[in-house]
């Protein structure tokens, strides 16, 4: 049956969920949803929390929730809320996976199907997260030389360079990122 809402009317009902939670135990929830037609057409729809009882967008799952709860209730945070520490940690493992390795530094073998060009860059930008990564942890600033051009870094290991150190000073701290290119 088809019940068609004068504008202005609001609506209401329930869904019932069935799903599997994070350990794999089958489990049921009610949801009660609200909606108020749009000025466009169609229908706004609003979620009631169980917790909370607030009327929310959505209800989310937490990793180690039982069942579905607004960001509030479980204490989500948006993924920009993460530190800069965290941020470069990611993107530092984004790139561990690309050069197919378990850790950074001078002794990562170039992995088959890369070519050398693409593997000097990405070795270099593991380089630059790492650094980023260790400056966030110190609540220092990124030091410039980690800003250099790709260009130049590659015309280094093209003049016959068996070795590159570059130091990278934050504030009393030292140290240095040795980089030997692997051919």
């Amino acid at each position: 049956m088809r019940h068609r809402a004068k504008p202005g009317d609001p609506a209401s009902g329930g869904i019932l969920l069935n799903y599997r939670g994070w350990d794999n135990r089958a489990a049921e929830q009610t949801v009660y949803l609200s909606g108020t037609s749009a000025k466009v057409g169609g229908w706004l729809w609003r979620i009631s929390c169980p917790e909370t009882r607030q009327q929310v967008p959505a209800l989310y799952l937490a990793p180690d929730g039982d069942r579905f709860l607004s960001r509030e209730a479980t204490g989500l945070k948006y993924r920009r809320a993460h530190s800069k520490a965290d941020r470069a940690l990611r993107r530092g493992s984004k790139l561990m996976r690309k050069l197919q390795t378990d850790h950074g530094g001078p002794e990562i073998g170039k992995p088959p199907g890369v070519s050398h060009r693409m593997f000097d860059k990405l070795e270099w930008r593991l380089t630059k997260e790492h650094v980023r990564y260790l400056c966030a942890l110190l609540g220092k600033t990124i030091p410039n030389s980690t800003t250099r051009s790709r260009r130049h870094h590659h015309q280094n290991f093209h003049r016959g360079c068996l070795a590159e150190t570059t130091l990278f000073r934050i504030s009393q701290c030292t140290f240095a990122i040795d980089q030997a290119p692997s051919r």
